[in-house]
């Protein structure tokens, strides 16, 4: 067999190259258009504004495993491809590119020059979006790719238009509308962010392309009217207007109040004059609209710039002229206009100036707080809307809306997760008209024409037939068509008709099988493709919407280029450097203060860039997170690095798998049965591929990805592969044959419905793996379907206990820090399963002995439930544990006893409380709390008492274990009654000394006998070579003086025997206890000196040292060797020097310091 993995770990650029065959392979498997059977969904568009972000990365992630989920099922699907060509957006950026690069504004150049830039920018977005997704491995079908403006296009949104307008559903009205001036476009209500200025007293207005400046809000200008008959019996002769925009004054038509407030009931009918143009009088109207408590109770009425007061002023038309609603102070640039000397300034520094102008002429009241204020900002350009009365035209959704909602109810459309359908609902069900107009050069235009500004439109796919309607004999009428362009939505909602031929082909049956999108978008592109559709066609664009959730960063902000939190996919997929991201960044259309923001927020994120992690990873770290919540908090960078790790042991097991396939011996007559453990692995498998089907089924791709994850990483590596490492180490080739078996079946089946997910590594080592050279995970094959019969549950649920046993005991080794070395006794009560046809791999994975014995109660053993089960394990303890696992008990023990401590406090805090309250709910809160307390004090007494009585037996057990210690310790072992023989029959058959013991021996005969009389030492003739030391002569003539001194006819011969077996028996006792020692931390050692010799008295010194080292007594050890040394071998510096210095470097050993 050839090796097929070269590198040892994960190559994510060799996996990434060998994919693109594959892409290959995908392309030829795409499904016929005209097939009816066909599973067909679409790409959400991309807008051609920028590059992808992780939530168009979590949506091709989705789509792509449902595609090919359904492909690995037998089934033909056609993944549509698209771009969205976004008027607005892309005007936008187009502008800020322009500005940018050219210091230029749009009105400075040609409508052409504009669209061609428009152009340029679209092809290069696509080519960028193309290689994204791509690189991200969705299968799309990129011959059926769709544009949003192209021709075909066109022509279906020109008929859609006029169809709806023939069927009265599209209209041309008079209507207040949001006005953008930075756009100088209308916008819808959805493209509106509404704002709260709370206690703010100022907002920073954020208009794209402009330099940011700050503006007051959250007050209200008191503006006096006075009346029109200065004698009026109110007392004062105006009324106060409270106002947020005084700069709206010129366009004020009348005042209104709520005619059930008493203050200024009287005043109705009657009428003022304006403040800044006194002969243009004002009537006093009465309108419920009016909230009493809101300013001062009196509304100044402006329908030209305001909402609710066109709405007032429509109710009140009888009282109005059509110049007051006509009358305009701001137009479309946002500047004031009919405003004498203020005419052309801006709308927000002219605030100041009519203010001014009030205070000048006694009509401003001053100011008063309103911190429930609201703004109405552009989603787009951050400006503020300004509302505005314009001919636009509108879309009644009303009926559209209802047939929808009525589908619902049947059951005809069904929305995934099923309270994601309240979201679609709550759109469906508002009745506002839908403005389709905007004032952009960038759209699909409008199909509507008309001879001049006063005539009526006329509404027609293209002029030749507009022509016609108007009046078809004359065909040299000049046509003017509508310069305004079609809401993006309006076009994007007519994908699934339009891909299935519509308006040249009948639709005479659904067009998708199921579309799946963001939330976010359910209302702006779902609810309306919905409705339109339907309208359009009779049939539902799809049967199924499958919804999931709005891509947030790991703080669960909301994803924003000036944030610095939006992440390009490829940064991931290929790795990054922090300057690299900066650079991306400078090249970007965002202000200068934007950029600073984000590369400071980039700096701060990745401080060392990103790492490669390639595509399989980014993939893995999308559908780790629950992909149908709301909001969707993504730690990608880290996530992906866990994906990484994932691939890596993917790798791994396959060379892991490939070493069994290469080991085993496939002419082996011996045959070996499948054990318990293969059985259960191959049950697992299939239990989890039916799980990943079933959540596949219920749109939940991120449950069906964690089913298979948790199979592969805790099943099949952590567990099976760790019970057949014996059979590989020790060359069981009958068992061998078994597993390879075995893991050819689960891994290449494992392979197959991963690649659903993680395409690009599953790929490349199925290619490498598989036995069949022709098969593809492109294609469906019966071999790899699913088997239910092999599904075994009572042996799965037997594993699952075994398996808890055995995490027990390895919670139980990390614990009390005990070595997995150490082969523990193990008993297991209290459940019914039977562990005897798991006891190999229970031994296997955690080296335990396992007896079915009940423990005895002379063993120490500690008891530890198995969790999630009615059972316990019993684990004997044996010496050398104890002392971990008494440690271990007391630190619980004293954690248990100082939070019991904290709840007793708890408790008497509480009670204090509780005499001192005197409100009843106070005194119940206290009560409940104290109630809480003891809960937890109880159950902290039972477990002190439970912890107290294991460490009571631990000790009953230690110190029975020490009393044998030491009863073994008191009786002498054999070999020592052998040593003190041995230095008696030494002593007794060699009683001389030779020539280098002469100096300590007369040494210590003149000790004996002549004592204080130095006069006849014999050193004074005879003193040696080298200086010789008396200590070891007097140490060892003390304990024969009295002897000498009481006998004194004693013969000097038996002295020396004496002398000599003191000697024999001081060394004997020292390498005893040396001994001693050595058996604790190594084992049994003897030996026998009895000479007098320097290197004898020295001897004793070295046994002592070694002693106090053993004991981990080193500055003791070095004052005992430096006095032998001195007093008896100066040599032994040499030794001594070699067994000091490493704990003199280590710092064991301190040069000055006590021991």
């Amino acid at each position: 067999m050839v090796q097929y993995v070269r590198n040892t770990s994960f190559d994510i650029n060799a996996v990434i190259k060998s994919h693109e065959k594959w892409m290959r392979h995908a392309v030829a498997m795409q499904g016929k258009e005209s097939d009816s059977k066909i599973c067909r969904i679409i790409l959400p568009p991309p807008n051609v504004t920028g590059n992808l972000h992780l939530g168009h990365a979590l949506t091709v992630t989705v789509e792509d495993a449902m595609c090919r989920y359904r492909r690995l099922q037998g089934q033909q699907v056609i993944w549509y491809p698209g771009f969205d060509h976004a008027g607005i957006a892309t005007q936008v950026v187009v502008e800020r590119m322009l500005w940018n690069e050219k210091k230029l504004r749009k009105h400075q150049v040609t409508q052409h020059d504009f669209l061609e830039l428009c152009q340029r920018w679209k092809n290069e977005r696509v080519a960028d979006i193309s290689k994204q997704l791509k690189a991200l491995g969705a299968t799309l079908d990129w011959s059926n790719m769709y544009y949003t403006l192209d021709d075909r296009f066109s022509e279906a949104v020109a008929a859609a238009f006029c169809q709806l307008y023939n069927n009265g559903l599209i209209f041309n009205d008079l209507r207040m509308i949001n006005w953008c001036p930075t756009l100088r476009s209308a916008i819808s209500d959805q493209e509106v962010d509404i704002v709260d200025v709370g206690k703010d007293n100022s907002f920073l207005l954020n208009k794209c392309g402009f330099e940011k400046k700050y503006i007051e809000v959250g007050v209200m200008h008191r503006i006096r009217y006075e009346f029109l008959d200065a004698s009026s019996s109110s007392g004062s002769n105006y009324l106060e207007v409270g106002t947020t925009r005084p700069e709206t004054l010129f366009a004020d038509c009348a005042l209104v109040v709520n005619p059930n407030d008493e203050r200024y009931v009287k005043y109705i009918g009657l009428h003022v004059r304006h403040p800044l143009c006194p002969d243009r009088t004002l009537p006093i109207l009465a309108d419920e609209a009016v909230q009493v408590d809101k300013g001062t109770g009196v509304l100044k009425l402006t329908p030209a710039h305001d909402f609710t007061d066109f709405a007032i002023a429509r109710n009140h038309a009888d009282h109005l002229s059509d110049e007051d609603f006509n009358r305009a102070c701001i137009d479309e640039s946002g500047c004031l206009i009919n405003a004498a000397n203020l005419d052309g300034m801006d709308r927000f520094e002219a605030r100041n100036e009519v203010v001014a102008k009030l205070v000048e002429r006694d009509k401003y009241g001053g100011r008063m707080s309103y911190h429930e204020q609201q703004l109405r900002i552009c989603g787009r350009t951050g400006d503020i809307i300004e509302p505005m009365v314009k001919k636009q035209w509108f879309m009644d959704c009303t009926s559209m809306n209802d047939a929808v909602l009525r589908a619902i109810e049947q059951g005809l459309l069904t929305v995934t997760p099923k309270y994601m359908q309240k979201h679609l609902e709550n759109w469906l069900n508002k009745k506002e008209p839908w403005c389709l107009s905007r004032q952009l050069d960038w759209g699909q235009r409008i199909p509507a024409f008309r001879l001049s500004s006063n005539s009526d439109w006329i509404v027609a796919p293209n002029e030749a037939e507009a022509l016609r309607l108007c009046d078809g004999a004359n065909t040299k009428m000049n046509l003017k068509q509508d310069d305004d362009v079609l809401d993006t939505w309006f076009s994007s909602s007519l994908i699934p008709i339009i891909l299935l031929g519509w308006p040249k082909k009948r639709i005479d049956r659904i067009p998708l099988s199921v579309l799946e999108t963001g939330y976010d978008i359910a209302g702006f592109w779902v609810a309306r493709m919905v409705a339109v559709c339907y309208s359009l066609t009779g049939y539902l664009p799809f049967p199924k919407v499958v919804l999931h959730g709005l891509v947030c960063d790991e703080n669960g902000k909301k994803m924003s280029k000036s944030l610095g939190n939006v992440i390009d996919p490829m940064y991931i997929v290929d790795g990054i450097s922090v300057q690299k991201m900066l650079e991306h960044l400078d090249k970007s259309t965002l202000s200068e203060r934007e950029k600073k923001m984000a590369a400071d927020s980039l700096k701060s994120r990745f401080p060392k860039g990103i790492p490669q992690c390639g595509p399989d990873a980014l993939r893995f770290a999308l559908l780790r997170y629950d992909v149908g919540a709301m909001n969707i908090n993504v730690d990608v960078v880290q996530t992906a690095m866990e994906g990484l790790k994932f691939c890596n042991k993917l790798w791994n097991l396959c060379i892991y798998a490939d070493e069994v396939w290469q080991n085993y011996c496939e002419a082996s007559d011996q045959v070996c049965r499948d054990r318990i453990e293969d059985c259960w692995i191959r049950s697992r498998l299939e239990n989890s591929l039916m799980i990943m089907s079933e959540k596949m089924e219920s749109n939940c791709p991120h449950l069906a990805l964690n089913a298979l994850h948790k199979f592969l990483c805790n099943d099949l590596c952590d567990v099976y592969i760790e019970t057949t490492k014996k059979a590989l180490w020790s060359k069981d080739f009958p068992r061998l044959r078994v597993i390879a078996e075995v893991l050819r079946d689960v891994i290449e089946k494992s392979l197959i419905h991963l690649s659903i997910f993680m395409p690009f590594v599953s790929a490349y080592l199925f290619d490498r793996i598989k036995r069949d050279k022709g098969s593809s995970i492109f294609v469906a094959d019966p071999k790899m379907d699913l088997k239910p019969t092999l599904i075994d549950k009572k042996l799965e649920e037997d594993m699952s206990f075994v398996l808890q046993v055995i995490k027990t005991v390895r919670s139980i080794r990390a614990q009390f820090q005990i070595s997995s070395k150490n082969t523990l006794e193990v008993t297991c009560c209290g459940e019914s399963c039977d562990l005897k046809n798991f006891k190999l791999i229970i031994q296997e994975l955690c080296n335990v002995t396992l007896s079915s014995a009940v423990p005895e109660e002379n063993n120490y053993n500690l008891p530890f439930p198995v969790s999630g089960y009615a059972a316990e394990i019993h684990v004997s303890i044996g010496a050398e544990c104890g002392s971990l696992v008494k440690g271990e008990l007391l630190r619980r023990l004293q954690k248990a006893e100082k939070r019991k401590g904290q709840f007793l406090h708890q408790i008497d805090k509480h009670e204090k409380l509780a005499k001192s309250a005197t409100r009843g709910d106070l005194i119940e809160r206290h009560q409940r709390k104290i109630s809480q307390a003891n809960a937890v004090v109880n159950g902290m007494v039972e477990e002190i008492s439970k912890l107290g009585a294991l460490i009571k037996k631990l000790e009953d057990f230690s110190k029975k274990f020490n009393f044998w210690l030491q009863a073994m310790s008191r009786r002498k072992r054999p070999s020592e009654w052998l040593l003190i023989g041995v230095c008696v029959l030494h002593v007794m058959m060699a009683p001389y000394t030779k020539v280098e013991e002469s100096f300590n021996v007369q040494a210590i005969h003149d000790i004996l006998y002549h004592q204080l009389n130095f006069t006849k030492y014999d050193h004074h003739e005879f003193p040696g070579v080298v200086p010789r030391t008396f200590v070891g002569a007097v140490i060892v003539s003390a304990t024969l003086l009295p002897v000498v001194s009481y006998f004194s006819n004693i013969s000097k011969h038996w002295i020396l025997y004496g002398v000599r077996f003191v000697l024999g028996l001081t060394i004997l006792f020292a390498f005893n206890h040396f001994a001693q020692r050595i058996d604790k931390k190594f084992g049994e050692l003897s030996g026998d000196f009895l000479r007098p010799l320097p290197n004898t008295f020295a001897l004793l010194g070295v046994l002592w040292t070694y002693q106090k080292i053993l004991d981990e007594r080193w500055l003791c050890a070095a004052r005992i060797a430096t006095v032998f040394t001195l007093l008896f071998r100066c040599e032994l510096i040499l030794f001594y020097g070699c067994v000091f210095i490493w704990p003199v470097l280590t710092r064991q050993l301190p040069l000055l310091g006590r021991n």
